[in-house]
């Protein structure tokens, strides 16, 4: 945290106008650590709706409650 505020207050010295939103806090290690190395590969995903998911649960349990309201399955 500190490394973090060091870095926001030589920016802000540096450049009195600088909004603190457009401060980056993250140094460059910090950043690629966070990218490359914690976030893993990138992953396909296929979209899904709610609608198509509701359908693909009731065609694997057709016979199982779907919904539940005041009291009424």
């Amino acid at each position: 945290f500190a490394g973090w505020l060091v870095r926001v207050v030589e920016r802000v010295v540096a450049e009195p106008l600088t909004r603190l939103s457009a401060v980056d806090l993250l140094g460059a290690d910090e950043r690629r650590r966070i990218v490359d190395e914690w976030s893993g590969a990138a992953v396909e995903v296929e979209p899904w709706t709610l609608p198509g998911l509701f359908a693909e649960q009731v065609a694997r349990t057709p016979d199982a409650v779907a919904v539940v309201s005041e009291g009424v399955e």
